[in-house]
């Protein structure tokens, strides 16, 4: 977490601003959340990992995640600390795992909820997680994001934790993911015989 200060006015006043801890919470303990896990905490953020096979979910399993959670799902999502900057990913491989904690996050305000799977999972997902809690199929269906992750052309485990840490990133950041060189402002680069500056 990077925190800013600077000087104000007043000599004998100093502002110090703490950025609000950005919180991963990744639901399955599989090899797959290994690297997400390791990237999450490697951007600085509380991640969470939670199954209800506590075979899987093992601090040995998981050693950089801040919390590893081995309870059934409707206790260990009361457990969690959520906050604005909160992201949910959903991995356990299994529909009916994935959309019982669909179910349950529906009610929490988080800034970002994605399921891993193809397209048309999501459908189902959507529609399995209404039926355990129907009063709330509308939000369920706006909240989740399916497929997650940028389309980066990677399939490994390792690739998809980029893609879907880069996403996560966009929209906490409130950016659109496209590259920076198509951002509209072109930065100059001057070029010297076996060297380059950017001015």
């Amino acid at each position: 977490m990077q925190s800013e200060c600077w000087p104000t006015a007043d000599p004998d006043l100093l502002v110090h601003q703490i950025p609000p801890v950005t919180r991963l919470l990744i639901f399955g303990a599989g090899d797959d959340a290994m690297p997400l896990c390791d990237i999450g905490a490697s951007l600085e953020w509380h991640v969470s990992v939670v199954d209800r096979r506590a075979r899987l979910a093992t601090t040995a399993r998981f050693p950089n995640a801040r919390a590893v959670v081995a309870n059934e799902w409707e206790e260990a999502v009361d457990a969690l600390v959520v906050s604005p900057r909160t992201a949910a990913v959903l991995m356990t491989h299994s529909l009916d795992d994935d959309a019982r904690v669909l179910a349950l996050l529906s009610r929490r305000q988080l800034s970002y909820l994605g399921a891993l799977g193809p397209a048309h999972r999501r459908q189902w997902l959507i529609d399995q997680a209404s039926a355990y809690d129907a009063t709330r199929g509308d939000q369920v269906a706006m909240k989740v994001h399916g497929p997650i992750g940028l389309d980066l052309g990677d399939r490994s485990a390792a690739g998809i934790a980029v893609a879907v840490a880069a996403e996560i990133l966009a929209r906490l950041n409130h950016r659109d993911a496209r590259p920076l060189h198509d951002a509209g402002e072109v930065t100059p680069v001057e070029f010297h015989q076996g060297s380059c500056l950017v001015a």
